[in-house]
């Protein structure tokens, strides 16, 4: 089966001469995380290709996802950042996303920026990336009825929203019912889901049945071409394989042309990655 991971973050020490965001060793994944690990851990649990998601604890750096790509043509692909509360980027926005190997833009709504979506701080980028045809990664978590109305307002836009929605602190049972509210986003055709790093929630081992229902009311919701496997590798809470497992092996309710979708062919589609004869 053709896999796609549809987040995983690589980057760079912090040091003196590329210093990373003022407290990102606070919330870090770790101190570096390179390509080589990355692809030794795709090559054993059998994932063809991977996005590359510049992380936040970086600051707005997107060249060490730039490098993997550039390296690694046929196994990644990139969302870039950028500083969205600064309308002066605007005149960057073209040129970031240019490249082929640019699958779209990340946003990210915690911490300080959690209430950017609804005080006006990104009404500027909207028009923008639906005028550009710009695909958007969105980590807002909690934030299903604003998302909404951004995907109302502008049904040009393509929104794919990270991990569910889910804040950091959602655990166990408290799972469904963010399912529930982000399943009502389903209506609009603009708006997909990742369903990435899920085991990191859950209290529990390996086939984690907590998050068999959740997942079954996001896929009859939005159909499986719009909900997208992956990892977010790096805080992955148990082995990669035992993830790719769960998607695989225990969700009994998917045929195979659906489970195909999940795993791969639905993220390319998506984002418009081209997937060639000899790869599916």
């Amino acid at each position: 089966m053709f896999l796609t991971d549809a987040q995983i973050h690589v980057w760079a020490a912090d040091r003196p001469d590329r210093p990373w965001a003022p407290g990102g060793a606070d919330y870090s994944h770790g101190d570096e995380l390179g390509t080589d690990h990355v692809l030794a851990e795709m090559d054993r649990v059998g994932v063809d290709r991977a996005i590359l998601v510049p992380p936040s604890w970086e600051g707005e750096r997107n060249d060490v996802v730039a490098a993997a790509v550039e390296a690694h043509p046929d196994r990644f692909r990139m969302m870039a950042r950028f500083k969205i509360e600064d309308p002066s980027e605007r005149d960057r926005i073209p040129g970031l996303v240019a490249d082929p190997s640019t699958l779209g833009v990340r946003l990210i709504y915690i911490s300080r920026s959690e209430g950017w979506l609804r005080d006006g701080t990104s009404d500027w980028f909207w028009p923008i990336a639906e005028d550009l045809g710009i695909n958007i990664m969105i980590f807002a978590p909690d934030q299903y009825e604003i998302l909404g109305e951004v995907a109302e307002r502008h049904p040009g836009l393509t929104l794919s929203l990270c991990h569910v929605g889910l804040a950091e602190s959602t655990r166990n049972e408290e799972i469904r019912a963010h399912a529930e509210r982000a399943a009502k986003l389903a209506r609009f055709p603009n708006v997909s889901v990742k369903a990435t790093s899920l085991p990191t929630y859950v209290d529990e081992p390996y086939p984690f049945p907590t998050l068999h229902d959740p997942l079954k009311i996001l896929l009859e919701s939005f159909g499986p071409e719009r909900v997208f496997w992956g990892s977010d590798l790096s805080r992955l809470s148990c082995d990669y394989a035992e993830l790719r497992d769960l998607f695989t092996e225990e969700l009994d309710f998917l045929d195979r042309d659906e489970l195909e979708l999940v795993m791969g062919r639905g993220v390319c589609e998506w984002f418009g990655w081209p997937v060639t004869a000899a790869e599916a």
